[in-house]
């Protein structure tokens, strides 16, 4: 708790005069110690220190750090609540206060309902007075304020500018035609305005927006507008007059009851006001210098001021949350008879034909015509209400549909001028012709069979791959997929069918089986044979039979395994075979272990040496010999005497 509160050991004078000198004892900077707690069973601070925690809370000089409320003017009480229970007590200040005034106005009734029986009046505004709510607001008039300030009428209690504001606008109301006769009722406020800038001396009010409302009144009146004004103003406490300033006329009537003279300020005031206007000084005359006539409820009816200044409130001045209870344990039963005939009781006393005043002139009962009248405007309203939201949906169907509409429309152009930009672009590359048809390509076909030494090959080369990639790298628009993580090498392809690899397979056939040729069609066949052929684990294409390390297992083989060499001998496609009692010819090359590189290199031999080396024999002169004369390919003699 905050330093400065009051102990256990203080007297209770000591912790009263405290709570109004430092109201902030009540407010703790630590956290609520009870939360599950009832604030009705919590006795409630003093009026005065409730009241100054609500003007602390309004004028902001609540500490930062406030967490809870503590209750310094319970003794032996350290604990903490939460903040809302200051909330609670400023409203159960408003309603202790309401409370008051409803009890003393309803005292006040009974007594007078007890000591004359036949106030019929008194009776009457008792049994309203005890079923009515107290949290509510009075509707019909300028100013809402709260229903319970009805109970001001009937007590004891002091009459304020609201009240008086009441009772103009009811007289206004009650009157015949106000308006009509030039006559207007202003509220009590605006003598009080008129006072405070001739008090302060404002030289702004021609030109002050603020002013524009009292410029514009004055302007009606001097002009001819209105010809009276009416109100009543407060000079002193609770001193009120009445003032009627007839422009007409140039006259000013004022009305006092205690019958004293006119009042220096309202006087001055008023003629300066007229003078802004019209630039003449009215006439003051005394009227009403008697009391007031003597009424039945004369001696209850006194004046209050009007509050001077803004009036700080509270954050709950009054009740918002929840309604309160009746002032009142029990409502007396009220006979529902009884209050429509109260309240119908002006529509019966203007019956026969006499015509109604003030607000009743307004009201009218409504007959079987006008009410046939109005079931069937109403029902030709509805009708032509539902006819436009049938329309208003129908209209939303239809702008569905053409969005609609005009999205594929709009789609299928997209499409079309997609379409020909791509025509365009394949016509410019050369698959289209002009008229974007497609151009027929000739398929060509390799011919594989045998027609002789004049066979052609270059024509069966494959120029596709390089075409195609021209043809991108022309026609490249824009970068495509992931960038190159390596450096693009060109790729290596084989055709089998180039004429090189023919000439060396034809000079190989040529030395294995004694100068024996073959035709195109064999030497293809066994190429095609050769490159696919695998014996047991091993690849007997011609990059395996080039390697050294393969060769030399090759020789391993052929010597420990017999019918390993027979079967490649059979896999290769050749009748050769080494006979048993042959010797084996001797290698012109180291012999290394199986599976090791014998360190040499055989990239400058040639293939018929490399084959002649795998299969055992060494080579040997070609023994083709070309004429001179005929320019043709014949035989040495001693293949012709072999063959």
């Amino acid at each position: 708790m905050r330093p400065g509160l009051p102990g256990s050991q203080t007297t209770r004078g000591e912790r009263t005069s405290s709570f109004f000198i430092h109201p902030e004892q009540y407010f703790s900077d630590k956290q609520p110690s009870t939360l599950d707690f009832d604030p009705i069973c919590l006795q409630t601070p003093p009026v005065s220190v409730i009241r100054a925690l609500a003007n602390a809370i309004t004028d902001s000089k609540v500490p930062s750090d406030t967490c809870s409320i503590a209750c310094p003017h319970l003794p032996g009480n350290r604990n903490t609540y939460p903040l809302y229970l200051l909330s609670f007590w400023a409203e159960l200040l408003s309603l202790r206060t309401i409370r008051q005034s409803w009890l003393s106005t309803v005292q006040c009734l009974q007594s007078r309902v007890k000591n004359n029986d036949s106030d019929v009046l008194s009776k009457e505004i008792l049994e309203k007075i005890q079923v009515l709510p107290w949290d509510s607001r009075l509707r019909g008039f300028t100013n809402r304020n709260a229903l319970a300030d009805l109970s001001s009428y009937c007590n004891r209690s002091w009459l304020r500018a609201p009240h008086i504001d009441q009772m103009l606008e009811l007289l206004e109301a009650e009157g015949l035609d106000l308006e009509d006769n030039g006559i207007r009722l202003l509220p009590c406020d605006h003598a009080e305005r008129i006072m405070d800038l001739y008090g302060n001396k404002t030289k702004s009010y021609l030109f002050d927006p603020q002013y524009l409302d009292l410029r514009n009144l004055g302007a009606e009146f001097a002009t001819g507008g209105h010809k009276k004004l009416c109100t009543i103003a407060n000079i002193h406490n609770d001193h009120w007059v009445a003032l009627v300033v007839d422009f007409v006329a140039e006259t000013v009537h004022y009305g006092d009851s205690f019958g004293e003279g006119f009042n220096a300020s309202l006087r001055g005031a008023y003629d300066w006001w007229i003078e802004q206007h019209t630039d003449k000084n009215f006439t003051w005359s005394r009227h009403l210098q008697d009391h007031l006539p003597h009424q039945p409820l004369h001696q209850t009816c006194r004046f209050t001021p009007p509050m001077k200044g803004k009036v700080k409130r509270g954050p709950t001045d009054r009740a918002v949350s929840s309604p309160p209870p009746s002032p009142v344990k029990k409502r007396p039963a009220v006979d529902k008879e009884k209050r429509v005939a109260a309240s119908t009781r002006g529509l019966r006393e203007i019956a026969g034909g006499q015509e109604p005043t003030g607000l009743l002139k307004y009201m009218k009962k409504e007959t079987a015509e006008q009410r046939e009248a109005r079931v069937r405007k109403e029902q030709e309203l509805r009708e032509e209400h539902a006819e436009k939201r049938r329309e208003e949906e129908l209209q939303k169907a239809r702008d569905v549909v053409v969005r609609a509409d005009e999205k594929r429309v709009g789609a299928a152009a997209r499409k079309r001028k997609q379409r020909a930009h791509i025509y365009e672009v394949e016509v410019e590359a050369g698959i289209r012709n002009s008229d974007f048809t497609l151009k027929k390509r000739l398929k060509v076909y390799p011919n594989l069979v045998d027609t002789g030494v004049t066979l052609n090959m270059p024509e069966l080369t494959r120029p596709a791959p390089a075409i195609e990639k021209a043809f991108k790298e022309k026609h490249r628009t824009h970068n495509s997929g992931r960038k190159p993580t390596a450096k693009s090498k060109p790729k290596v392809k084989h055709n089998w069918k180039n004429p090189a690899y023919f000439a060396q397979i034809d000079l190989a056939a040529r030395i294995t089986s004694d100068c024996n040729g073959l035709s195109v069609t064999r030497i293809v066949n066994y190429l095609q044979a050769f490159s696919l052929c695998v014996v047991r684990e091993w690849n007997l294409s011609y990059e395996s039979l080039t390697s050294p390390a393969i060769r030399a297992r090759l020789r391993k083989e052929r010597e420990d395994n017999t019918l390993f060499w027979n079967e490649l001998q059979t896999k290769r496609g050749t009748d050769y075979a080494p006979s048993e009692d042959e010797p084996a010819p001797e290698d012109e090359m180291p012999r290394i272990e199986l599976g090791e590189d014998d360190g040499i290199d055989d990239s400058d031999i040639s293939p018929k040496t490399l084959i002649a080396d795998i299969l055992g024999k060494k080579p040997r002169k070609s023994c083709r010999v070309v004429e001179k004369k005929s320019g043709r390919v014949v035989l040495c003699g001693r293949c012709r005497e072999r063959g």
